[in-house]
């Protein structure tokens, strides 16, 4: 529930992340009038005398936080009966679950969800059925069902287009109600063979065309996409998003950079994969070996560039969701990532590549008051991301739920 007791709020902050990738300010006094930010300034001394003032001195105030690609439909569950059980689970059962998966992200200041589809369209539903702003005041875009091609990966997320039809007339006909448009065109990380590449599920025009309807029914295109020639297949079709991008090599982020596209590194599936194996095995090896060499290509996105979006892949093995956020966000330090970048990634990126950015990813002068605090300074913000001290949505003040 949100309270909303006041048109004007004075709050005393002691850092301060704007979203945009600047360093933390530090003493800011934040002037919210008719639940729209009016000022961002230092504190002066004056400023202790304001009325209504909130003294958050001890805390950081950042943007909310989001995730650009989870998969509400399901769970982080290890255990393959139950992941089993999530491809024929029914709306009215999956429901409830989905909303309280929804609070969790909101319980740690996530505010905005990108889905990258479910076969039975179950996220699609719970939108336009269940998503009401005074019970889950999150942004969900969905795509309802993802694409793949007829007998290869992807069955679980999505569905292949129909025998007499293309990849362009499946999307126009699938198109209703959903936000953007999500396409499979590899196949997942081998951990058994370092960098094998899968090949691309769809020929190039097929997907050409395809992105193309997309663009002229106003929807853009996330890929999913691994190794070197599904990627580049994907960039110069003329996607707007490289889901995962493993072992997509220097020259697909150079054209990344050029043409725009941002990337979703998805950190998180592979690092509880190396910690889910053996860890003598094989393939606990190979999973931290992939992950370095993610790490090396971020670190190259980095200079040439490239716009990085925070997505979790959140319903996946080991991931789960909302807590994954902060997880994913340590890992991108780790990679090299300054904490200004890796929280423009999990918000000002965003909220772009959402088309959200008039609503929530910055903060300042002319913006909706939505924002999280969190106690101590921003090299700790990272270890407090599971609980927040106060999320405040368009003015009002979140009761923060303790899960």
């Amino acid at each position: 529930m949100i309270n909303n007791n006041s048109s004007a709020l004075n709050l005393l902050a002691g850092w301060f992340f704007d979203g945009t990738g600047c360093p933390a300010q530090k003493n800011v006094f934040i002037k919210i009038k008719n639940n729209i930010i009016k000022s961002v300034d230092n504190i002066q001394s004056g400023d202790l005398r304001s009325r209504d003032i909130i003294d958050l001195r001890h805390c950081t105030i950042m943007p909310g936080l989001v995730d650009s690609h989870v998969h509400l439909a399901m769970s982080g569950s290890v255990d393959p009966a139950v992941r089993d059980m999530q491809l024929s689970i029914i709306f009215e059962d999956i429901k409830k679950i989905m909303g309280a998966r929804i609070l969790r992200n909101l319980s740690c200041g996530v505010l905005a969800l990108r889905d990258g589809g479910d076969r039975a369209c179950h996220t699609l539903n719970f939108k336009h059925k269940y998503l009401n702003f005074d019970k889950y005041p999150v942004c969900i875009k969905t795509p309802g069902s993802g694409w793949h091609a007829k007998g290869r990966y992807g069955r679980f997320i999505g569905q292949s287009p129909q025998d007499d039809k293309t990849l362009k007339d499946s999307v126009v006909s699938f198109r209703k109600n959903i936000d953007h448009i999500k396409i499979i065109n590899s196949g997942l990380n081998s951990f058994k063979k370092f960098g094998k590449e899968t090949r691309p599920q769809f020929a190039f025009n097929e997907l050409k065309e395809a992105i193309k309807k997309g663009n002229n029914l106003g929807l853009k295109t996330m890929i999913h996409a691994n190794g070197k020639e599904p990627v580049r297949m994907a960039i110069e079709a003329g996607c707007h998003s490289i889901e995962h991008g493993y072992f997509m090599g220097h020259n697909n982020l150079r054209l990344m950079a050029e043409k725009g596209v941002f990337w979703i590194p998805t950190l998180i599936p592979v690092n509880a994969a190396a910690h889910l194996f053996d860890k003598t095995s094989k393939e606990a090896a190979m999973a931290h070996r992939t992950l370095e060499h993610q790490f090396e290509q971020i670190t190259i996105a980095k200079k040439l560039g490239v716009k990085i979006a925070v997505g979790t892949d959140a319903g996946s093995i080991g991931v789960y969701h909302g807590k994954a956020v902060a997880e994913e966000m340590k890992l991108l330090l780790k990679a090299g990532l300054s904490i200004e970048d890796v929280v423009c990634s999990a918000t000002c990126n965003g909220a772009e590549l959402l088309g959200i950015n008039k609503i929530i990813g910055t903060l300042r002068a002319g913006m909706p008051a939505t924002f999280i605090v969190f106690s101590g300074g921003p090299l700790s913000i990272l270890d407090k991301l599971f609980l927040p001290e106060q999320i405040y949505i368009n003015g009002g003040q979140w009761d923060v739920i303790k899960m």
